[in-house]
């Protein structure tokens, strides 16, 4: 099969769809969108929204199993829910991981 277009990670986070808020760790825009909405902490969520997220999202990696036999969470594709809301996190292709909302799935 022929490749008719690619569309890189890089061109993604400098066209402002994907964001690096930590070294092999992108949110999407719908992600980004949330800092300062609503979360707990006033002013200072803006500034630590990223810091808060990275713990999260490396706490909940920590707790999963290298591969899944059954379908379930792995250290590739996992869900999290932090300060009620849910999340994704999928393994991307820099071997980082890339954090969206499920309906950006």
């Amino acid at each position: 099969m022929d490749v008719i277009s690619v569309y890189t990670q890089a061109e993604a986070i400098e066209d402002g769809f994907l964001y690096k808020i930590f070294p092999n760790l992108i949110i999407t825009s719908g992600v980004f969108e949330l800092k300062g909405k609503g979360f707990d902490g006033g002013a200072k969520e803006d500034y630590m929204f990223e810091t808060k997220l990275v713990e999260a999202v490396k706490t909940e990696l920590a707790k999963q199993p290298e591969h899944s036999e059954d379908g379930g969470n792995d250290k590739d594709f996992f869900s999290l829910t932090w300060r009620g809301t849910k999340f994704f996190a999928v393994r991307n292709e820099t071997n980082g991981l890339t954090v969206m909302l499920p309906e950006e799935y």
